[in-house]
Parts: C-alpha cells; structure tokens; sequence
C-alpha cells in the first residue's frame, strides 16, 4: 500500500534509509550532498512517500530566507509508477493551503521526465543555466 508520511528530524532514521537506497537518482537529488538532514529543521514540509514499510520517495518544501525551494526524489527502482505525482500534489496542497505564493526549483537539463512533471504542475523555466533550470511556480 502506497502512503505519504509527513515526518520531522524524530524520522531521522527512515530517511537515511531512503537517501541509501536512492540508486542512480542520487545523481540528480543532490540536496544532501552537502548538507546534514539536520536541514530538515528548516523546511515547512518534509515528506516520505512508502509502499508499505519501504521509503521509496522523498519530498520537501525548504525556507531559505524569503524563498521556498521544492525538492523530490523517487528511489531509481521505483520511477515511472506516477509516485511523483503524488507527492507533487502533498506539496501543493500543503503551499495552497499554507497560502503560499510563489515556489522555486532546479532540474537537470536532461532530466526530461521531472521537467515533463513540474510543467504538468505548471512550474516554468525562469531561467537556463548551464547544467539545469530554475523553474517557478505562481500559486492563486
């Protein structure tokens, strides 16, 4: 059974589980690379996604000073079951809800499948830079 659980610094565990069975998606979700989960702190949301007991996704809303940054992973395995989709729509529920106004990310280049994803949820490309885009989101 597939599930979201909003979790805390509390799920530390679990989510070093899911970062470790990430596969090849953790050459394109770099956001812990070069920092601790203690970021999580920061973020409005943090999220897993489960099929059962199994993190497979991850998701967050991250405050950086007047900014908030979307993040989502899906492990390699696991790509390609609309599991993004999913957690696309925790994320924006959550920012309508929260009465947010604007959403930022970056994506690869290459990584057509997540563009294809963040237009369907009509982020744009603000702007190309020389490996990814930073695209935002204009929330009603």
């Amino acid at each position: 059974m597939i599930t979201i659980k909003n979790i805390n610094l509390n799920d530390s565990e679990i989510l070093n589980e899911f970062l470790n069975n990430l596969g090849d998606s953790r050459n394109s979700f770099r956001y812990y690379k070069n920092r601790d989960i203690t970021a999580i702190n920061n973020h409005l949301l943090t999220c897993l996604l489960f099929n059962d007991a199994k993190p497979i996704g991850y998701a967050h809303l991250d405050k950086e000073n007047d900014l908030i940054w979307l993040g989502i992973a899906i492990i390699e395995s696991e790509k390609g079951k609309g599991l993004g989709n999913m957690l696309m729509k925790h994320l924006i529920n959550f920012a309508i809800e929260q009465k947010l106004k604007i959403i930022f990310l970056t994506v690869d280049l290459q990584n057509t499948n997540a563009i294809k994803l963040y237009q369907k949820y009509h982020f744009e490309i603000e702007a190309k830079k020389n490996e990814y885009f930073l695209m935002k989101l204009i929330l009603k």
